[in-house]
């Protein structure tokens, strides 16, 4: 299991659940169960996971989770706020929630 990452098989309080389906919509994204799962990686993310890292923990919640899905939900989550993304010389870029200055925890709209 990667460092920073905290397994799927504790179940979501309702309420953590009901913040991704806010933070999906205001986005302007379906709800989809694969959003759920990238978006759940994120939420529970004690590191700051690059795309593939996000994918590979997602897959373990639905294993329908697409490549395509991932890059695009975590560019559009970017994009209107509810990410921050680094980048760092020589690395591929890292993704937090702009909730939490440290690491994974809530998700906060712009």
């Amino acid at each position: 299991m990667a460092p920073g990452w905290c397994c799927a098989t504790t179940a979501l309080p309702a309420a953590a659940r009901a913040q991704i389906d806010e933070m999906l919509r205001g986005a302007g994204l379906r709800v989809t169960r694969q959003r759920q799962a990238i978006a759940e990686v994120l939420l529970r993310a004690a590191d700051h996971p690059d795309a593939e890292a996000v994918l590979d923990r997602a897959r373990r919640i639905d294993p329908s989770v697409s490549q395509a899905t991932t890059y695009r939900t975590l560019a559009t989550l970017t994009d209107k706020g509810f990410l921050r993304q680094h980048r760092f010389a020589g690395q591929r870029a890292r993704h937090r929630t702009r909730g939490d200055p440290g690491s994974g925890g809530s998700f906060s709209g712009p």
